[in-house]
């Protein structure tokens, strides 16, 4: 049975409550589709896992495939067949959909390793934090492979988030799985027909979060060295009006809850909308200097003093080029984005 744009509130309520909803972002993944189901009916965890595969109006085989397992796996992979929206439309589709007690999101093109989501699954059912940071690797097309392990948490442990804050950069999109409670009560939506909106899930739900559990487990893999990612210079260019909305949506994020949060989420959600308020400037940094590009980047750089000082402090601290920039008011930046392209030049390739 396909759940529908239209007919989703009709089939929700059928099905048994989950452990674990896994949310997967399907939009023409037929050549991935199959290793990531795979990856999680080998952990024999069936009658624990809902595996929402939600087409974002792809046009290839993905949504068939999801039609196949869930003749093989009836209740565990569920297809949902949507218009396309974009990546944080899925999230919003899943996190609707979702019956798991905790919530996790996957990209389509990405697979978990099953012995570790066994693990995951007996440990869920026994613990009740708002939220579970496991373990990634990147696993590169040439087969290497990158484990990203949190060093200064320790396995099992629950903590208070507040207390970890100063011992973690940010947990980034790969990292969390959520109780979907929050996601639920709290209304946590993620811009559609959006790039980057991975730091909107990361962020928007956190205020709201008491404590957390840490696994150093391996439990999402992340495949990376795919030239169309968005994450790819080439991506970051093509989606550069996108990389620009999600730093301003996240620095309105910040404003808007500078009375809600703890002084340690405070910290928390400023150094996380740092992160990709400088992402920003980088990407802007990748296109030919202009003074197209040098005025946006001066444009770009002014909006973000007038809204948060904090950040932009922050970011200065971070880039010497940016200050660069700044103390010059764009002058040289023909030559600092020749510097770049000489210094960097595989992102520009």
């Amino acid at each position: 049975m396909i759940l529908t744009q239209s007919g989703s509130d009709k089939t929700e309520g059928d099905r048994m409550e989950k452990i674990l909803s896994i949310s997967v972002a399907a939009y023409n993944v037929e050549q991935y589709i199959e290793q990531l189901l795979d990856s999680i009916i080998a952990a024999n965890v069936n009658d624990k896992v809902e595996v929402l595969v939600v087409n974002d109006g792809g046009t290839d085989r993905t949504l068939e495939i999801a039609k196949e397992y869930e003749k093989k796996y009836p209740g565990t992979v569920i297809p949902v067949d949507k218009p396309n929206g974009g990546h944080g439309s899925t999230i919003n589709k899943g996190i609707e959909l979702a019956t798991g007690k905790y919530f996790r999101a996957l990209d389509g093109d990405d697979w978990l390793e099953s012995e570790a989501l066994t693990e995951l699954i007996g440990i869920l059912e026994k613990t009740d934090v708002d939220i579970v940071i496991s373990n990634y690797s990147d696993k590169y097309e040439d087969g290497r492979e990158i484990y990203w392990p949190m060093k200064n948490l320790e396995h099992g442990k629950v903590y208070q988030f507040d207390e970890i804050v100063d011992s973690i950069e940010w947990i980034t999109y790969h990292y969390l799985i959520y109780k979907t409670s929050i996601l639920k009560e709290h209304n946590i939506r993620l811009t559609e027909h959006c790039f980057y909106v991975d730091y909107e899930f990361c962020l928007y739900p956190i205020i709201y979060v008491q404590d957390c559990l840490y696994l150093d487990t391996p439990l999402y893999c992340y495949r990376r060295g795919l030239d169309e990612q968005s994450v790819s210079s080439k991506g970051r260019k093509k989606h550069c009006d996108n990389s620009e909305t999600v730093a301003k949506n996240l620095l309105a994020f910040l404003n808007q809850h500078q009375d809600d949060p703890t002084p340690a989420k405070k910290k928390y959600v400023e150094r996380v909308t740092c992160s990709q308020c400088h992402k920003h400037y980088n990407t802007i940094m990748l296109f030919d200097a202009s003074e197209e590009k040098k005025n946006e980047i001066l444009e770009y750089d002014r909006y973000v003093k007038e809204q948060s000082p904090v950040v932009y402090n922050m970011i200065g601290d971070l880039s010497s080029t940016i200050r660069f920039i700044r103390r010059h008011k764009g002058k040289f930046y023909s030559a600092v984005i020749a510097y770049r392209k000489k210094k960097y030049k595989e992102m520009y390739q």
